[in-house]
């Protein structure tokens, strides 16, 4: 499916559906759902324009958000920031260079 500026593609792997992000643009959004048991990219919210990302970690002494920009990262292939958005569910998440 195509989504303005992003492309989200699912594949079906026995009982899992796989989410992967083709980012085309520097800046992107997320809604986290901490305290998920395990880390996987839950969907895209059209209506917000960001991907639905689901993290293991608790919403925390900032645990999540490094989770968040680890799972990223490690899912992207590159280094990813947080631009805006510390404190809540929705962030706006940046490429680094």
């Amino acid at each position: 499916m195509k989504h303005g500026d992003f492309l989200l593609k699912s594949y079906l792997k026995t009982d899992f559906i796989i989410m992967h992000m083709q980012i085309k643009e520097k800046t992107f959004r997320v809604v986290v759902k901490p305290n998920f048991p395990k880390s996987e990219i839950a969907g895209y919210d059209a209506y917000r324009k960001a991907y639905k990302v689901s993290i293991k970690e608790k919403a925390e002494d900032n645990k999540a958000n490094k989770g968040l920009i680890r799972f990223l990262s490690k899912t992207i292939g590159g280094e990813v920031r947080i631009k805006s958005g510390f404190k809540s569910r929705e962030k706006l998440m940046e490429l680094c260079d």
